[in-house]
């Protein structure tokens, strides 16, 4: 199941080349009528929840790509890492 404003923006659909992926974040690639490509999973999280962060990772929530609905989108967030601190050597 495709959510129908998925359908309307593309003209087909490639399957993912690799399903080494966890099933929770693996998707089709949608190829949309501009010329351009985005996975399905993420148009979905954008029309969810707004324009994503860096840190925001869009997951199905029962692991099932095929179920490609605005009910099984959730997000998480990359946990905060703050950078690695500089030690500066006495000379």
């Amino acid at each position: 199941m495709t959510e129908e404003f998925v359908l309307e923006l593309a003209e087909g659909f490639l399957e993912p080349l690799s399903r080494s992926h966890p099933p929770h974040t693996i998707s089709r690639i949608a190829l949309l009528k501009d010329g351009t490509t985005r996975p399905v999973l993420r148009l979905l999280a954008e029309r969810k929840f707004g324009p994503l962060s860096r840190d925001a990772l869009p997951f199905w929530i029962d692991g099932d790509p095929n179920n490609e609905t605005l009910a099984n989108v959730a997000l998480a967030q990359k946990p905060y890492a703050p950078p690695p601190r500089r030690v500066r050597k006495a000379s």
